[in-house]
């Protein structure tokens, strides 16, 4: 009877993980996303025109050592801490819940710790990879510590918010963070140009940091206890839960820094040409995939003993993401020259068809990633470890056959490629471990509009422009059309959009 019951759902489950839930959590992190978007684009213009694809490619090296160097020291935190932190928030013990933000306040002290003694370590170890514009100064090792020793810092704040489920304190976060980045980055680049790019990390990563705790320790006073045995010995538990996730950033630093000297020949040029394609892609449409981990990882979590509430919680999030994501693929896809040189300049043209063959690494991405944070909410870390190390072993190996024999174009197919790859492995595996299921209506939903943006992406190649306009226009309304009415089906969403409505017209 326990059982059945364990594995019902009911209507209130229902309502939490309804179409109007998934899209209330996405408008409010859409919107700072948006205003992310427009901060980016401002800023994006800047460091192109100051930092030419040169300098750009040397800031991706830049945070791709800090990062390698974080992951080797940050214990896996910043997904550990949420886990166990939404388990006490259902619990509401409120005592139990202030004792744990403590643990994670003094673990991430001591992975920001670490994280500074191994950048000091490798800074005269290997500093010609280390910073690749040439033999550092104190000043750029001192900088470049700053910059990883806040990184962890900032990763505990930002989880005690996403365990807490404090997700409009989220969005101004983010939205304050989005503001200080362009103010503290372009007067930098103005004023230094490529030698200020370590500094602006630095100033960058310190002030989301201090962002973070103007919220947090509004919540819980800050306190943390190196010396303490109880505080330490209280953290090994999540600290276990995180030490896969920790090998996993290493993995994905190690495939990153793989990617660049090797896969990418090294050369900066091209390196800045990948990142602005990427970033294309990756950051101005992942705007459907700004709530996961706010709103949907904590929510999948509470329900991880529960496969049915999963299924439900997880078809409903792929559904939404993926009604949402192809409409503006397709527009991108179509728009991508113009885009490209609002957001960049001219220089970064040849990135354009990479950037259009690799839609489908988002596309994809829509239907993975609401299966893939199965393993994260049962905790079930081992599963992610193993998932995440042949997916960037295939990754690389796409990679690199990719962009040596096709260049740019090639890179942008192996990403879809490797996207592609991902989801199959996931929906096997977790299928198998976890019960994880995609109903039939999801997976015909998604085969509809996958048709639809792959009819574009042909059409858009190179010599084909009277038909890219034609039937890409067209095929854009009749997606935006799809995605309209299918949401509509659910009530609440009718409910939803009448009560935005209502909102800007009092």
């Amino acid at each position: 009877m326990q059982e059945e019951k364990k594995n019902t759902i009911t209507e209130r489950d229902r309502r939490n993980d309804s179409y109007a839930h998934v899209l209330k959590y996405t408008s409010i992190f859409g919107g700072v996303q948006g205003l992310k978007i427009l901060v980016n684009v401002v800023r994006n213009k800047l460091a192109a025109l100051l930092l030419h694809s040169t300098g750009l490619g040397l800031n991706a090296q830049y945070m791709n050592s800090a990062e390698v160097a974080n992951s080797f020291t940050n214990f896996g935190i910043g997904f550990s801490a949420v886990q166990q932190l939404s388990e006490l928030f259902e619990e509401g013990d409120a005592e139990k819940t202030r004792r744990f933000v403590g643990v994670i306040r003094t673990w991430s002290l001591l992975a920001a710790l670490c994280g500074v003694l191994l950048t000091l370590a490798l800074s005269f170890l290997a500093h010609s990879w280390f910073y690749p514009d040439g033999e550092p100064s104190w000043t750029d090792i001192l900088l470049l510590c700053l910059f990883v020793g806040t990184l962890p810092l900032e990763e505990g704040e930002c989880s005690i918010l996403k365990g807490m489920r404090k997700l409009h304190q989220m969005a101004a976060v983010e939205s304050a963070i989005a503001v200080c980045t362009l103010l503290l980055t372009i007067p930098v680049y103005y004023l230094m140009g490529v030698r200020g790019i370590v500094l602006a990390l630095a100033l960058v990563s310190s002030a989301k940091v201090l962002i973070h705790m103007v919220v947090t320790c509004r919540l819980f006073s800050y306190r943390v206890h190196l010396f303490s045995p109880q505080v330490i010995g209280a953290g090994f538990k999540m600290i276990g839960r995180g030490i896969p996730f920790m090998l996993t950033a290493v993995f994905g630093s190690i495939t990153t820094t793989i990617l660049f000297q090797y896969c990418l020949n090294g050369s900066d040029s091209d390196i800045g040409l990948y990142k602005s394609a990427y970033s294309l892609m990756v950051t101005y449409t992942g705007i459907v995939f700004i709530a996961f981990g706010n709103d949907y990882f904590p929510r999948l979590s509470s329900v991880n003993n529960n496969r049915a509430r999963m299924n439900y919680a997880i078809n409903q999030q792929v559904d939404v993401s993926v009604l949402l994501i192809t409409p503006l693929l397709i527009a991108f896809v179509l728009a991508m020259p113009w885009v490209m040189r609002l957001l960049y300049s001219s220089e970064f043209l040849p990135a354009v068809t990479m950037a259009q063959c690799a839609v489908f690494y988002m596309f994809f991405g829509a239907i993975t990633k609401p299966m893939a944070y199965s393993s994260l909410a049962k905790g079930d870390s081992l599963m992610y470890l193993f998932v995440e190390a042949v997916y960037n072993l295939v990754f690389v190996g796409l990679m690199f056959y990719g962009y040596h024999r096709h260049g740019l174009m090639g890179a942008g197919v192996a990403l879809s490629l490797a996207a592609l790859f991902d989801m199959l492995l996931i929906g096997t595996l977790y299928g198998i471990r976890y019960g994880v299921r995609l109903r039939g209506g999801t997976l015909r939903l998604a085969a509809i509009q996958g048709s639809m943006l792959m009819l574009v992406v042909l059409a858009c190649m190179p010599g084909l422009t009277w038909l890219k306009y034609a039937v890409g226009l067209s095929v854009f309304l009749v997606s935006l059309f799809f995605s309209y009415r299918q949401l509509s089906k659910d009530v609440h969403v009718t409910n939803f959009f009448r009560n935005k409505l209502n909102r800007l017209n009092p």
